[in-house]
């Protein structure tokens, strides 16, 4: 541990070999608590000698005495990579195989070189995914149909009988009070969001369907599948086995009257809820129809604008061309397609879709700006934009459908 006379010695030493206009060169003095160090040597090129490290130590830290020195050099580092290169520089994607990754930027340079050519390709590019998208979709919405019932009526994961129990019965009275409904893919994710009360029971995060087909003890079923009134539609015919939960399926819903009580049981995936009290209506589905249900085709429509969104990442450099194609393709599909509203017909889905469509286009239109913009412009890393880029907007976009549904209390 040095002395304190060390200690004022070290902080009164420096070494500069500029001499100053004002003052002379003097000699050493063994006895002179200063010490100038002088040279004529031109190996610095601002005329000073690099400060040893016990020096800089000693007049610059000392206060840090206790801590080791290999640790201050790795915070001293660690602090200066945090604040990044002076003066700031912007980070660039140096590409991998630059001459393959460029390759599809350069053949649509060569063969058109003007930019009218290139904009009527990218019109030709919209129209195709347009066409393709809406012949896809349009078959899912029109086909189908159960026969003596006609088309089945879409519905949501979270639709319930009870909330339309009404309308069911003003019109389909020449269907024995029956409802021919069709429901997507995957509505087994669908749960509650809110506490319900179900009897003494608080119900929240799962699924909501009460009742189900009578058990003896030995685990046979002794009678038809039952449902409270305000269980959810879709996931009772999963429960009840008419449809599947990954490609959807229709159905015809009878309406029946008051039940004293139904059990709760698992079939297919979902565990139904019991209740031990009356409840004024219930359904039941019926069964021995002759239907031709569609698949859900949303896997197929995912598959389309995925390879679509894909090919116009590897073909453009231009930021505002990739940006705003990615957005109006990805907003329309996830409205249209894989997470959309609780509508039963696509003119009023539209609608709503076109509707909410601005306020996004704003918000699209600020990240664009300071976020996109800057980053993408002059980047030639195709692969790397469309993993990175592409690749997050899709997991971001709920295309999965992993947004879970919710029950109006």
């Amino acid at each position: 541990m040095p002395s304190v006379e060390d200690r004022d010695y070290e902080e009164n030493v420096f070494l500069d070999a500029r001499p100053r206009d004002d003052e002379a060169p003097e000699p050493s003095n063994a006895s002179s608590p200063r010490m100038h160090v002088r040279s004529e040597s031109s190996g610095s090129p601002d005329g000073r000698f690099p400060i040893p490290v016990w020096l800089h130590e000693s007049s610059k830290t000392f206060h840090w005495r206790w801590v080791p020195l290999p640790m201050r050099k790795a915070a001293r580092a660690t602090a200066a990579w945090c604040r990044g290169p002076d003066p700031p520089q912007l980070q660039r994607i140096t590409p991998f195989f630059s001459s393959i990754q460029e390759a599809p930027t350069r053949i649509i340079d060569n063969f058109l070189p003007r930019t009218v050519h290139k904009a009527a390709l990218l019109l030709f590019f919209y129209f195709c995914w347009l066409l393709t998208f809406s012949l896809v979709l349009n078959h899912s919405a029109a086909a189908g149909y159960i026969k003596g019932y006609g088309k089945p009526s879409p519905v949501w994961c979270g639709a319930s009988y009870w909330s339309v129990v009404h309308q069911i019965m003003r019109t389909n009275a020449d269907h024995r009070r029956a409802a021919n409904n069709g429901c997507p893919a995957n509505c087994a994710r669908v749960k509650v969001l809110n506490p319900h009360a179900v009897g003494e029971q608080e119900i929240n995060y799962r699924a909501f369907v009460i009742g189900g087909p009578q058990e003896d003890i030995r685990g046979n079923t002794v009678s038809e599948p039952v449902y409270r009134g305000d269980s959810f539609l879709c996931q009772a015919a999963i429960h009840a086995g008419v449809i599947t939960n990954g490609n959807g399926g229709c159905g015809v819903v009878e309406l029946s009257g008051a039940r004293e009580s139904f059990s709760s049981i698992e079939r297919h995936g979902i565990t139904s809820i019991g209740f031990d009290a009356a409840f004024p209506k219930t359904y039941k589905f019926v069964s021995g129809l002759s239907a031709d249900c569609v698949k859900d085709l949303r896997w197929p429509l995912l598959a389309v604008t995925v390879g679509f969104t894909t090919l116009l990442s590897l073909c453009t450099a231009s930021p505002l061309v990739f940006f705003w194609s990615l957005f109006v393709m990805l907003f329309f599909h996830v409205g249209l397609v894989s997470d959309p509203p609780s509508n039963t017909d696509f003119a009023s889905l539209s609608s709503l879709i076109i509707g909410r469509f601005l306020p996004a286009a704003f918000v699209a239109f600020v990240i664009y700006c300071y976020c996109v913009k800057p980053q993408l412009t002059g980047l030639t890393a195709q692969v790397e934009k469309t993993v990175l880029w592409l690749g997050g907007a899709w997991a971001k976009s709920g295309t999965c459908d992993w947004k879970a549904g919710s029950l109006d209390t």
